[in-house]
């Protein structure tokens, strides 16, 4: 079998850096449901399909320049 390239899940650690935001603000999305987990044992991941949700569902659409 062989390994993916990228994870399939993350630490609240690892999001917080890959969306740039702190570790607590990971945490409180998880807890709201604004970003989806799964438990694991006592260890809580992230998928990266989730992160990928999240972010598609949060981004903000482009403003037109000024002419």
């Amino acid at each position: 079998m062989s390994t993916p390239s990228q994870p399939l899940a993350y630490t609240d650690a690892e999001v917080s850096f890959l969306l740039r935001v702190s570790k607590r603000t990971v945490i409180r999305l998880r807890k709201s449901g604004a970003l989806q987990a799964l438990r694991i044992g006592r260890a809580v991941r992230i998928p990266a399909e989730a992160i990928a949700q999240f972010v598609e569902r949060n981004t903000i659409p482009a403003k037109e320049g000024r002419r």
